[in-house]
């Protein structure tokens, strides 16, 4: 999975994936949730070159409430995707 540059000098899809899952630990914050959602989709298509773990992981980031939010899907997307066979 390629990442883009200044990103690519940590070249592990899977850190940047956890710390974006990481900001749901602020959508605890009221006045942040959906918001927090939207940052986490716009950081992942800075960082990431490709869009495809974006959709997936904002899609169920977007359609999943509160506490289930701390489902860690771009962790998931990234492991899809990398995935051989």
């Amino acid at each position: 999975m390629e990442l883009r540059k200044p990103f690519d000098r940590i070249d592990n899809p899977y850190f940047w994936a956890a710390i974006l899952d990481l900001l749901d630990l602020l959508g605890w914050v009221p006045v942040l949730g959906e918001a927090i959602d939207i940052i986490q989709g716009v950081a992942a298509l800075i960082i990431f070159a490709e869009p495809i773990p974006v959709l997936i992981a904002a899609g169920v980031e977007l359609a999943l409430p509160g506490p289930l939010d701390l489902f860690p899907s771009y962790v998931a997307a990234v492991y899809v995707l990398n995935r051989e066979g």
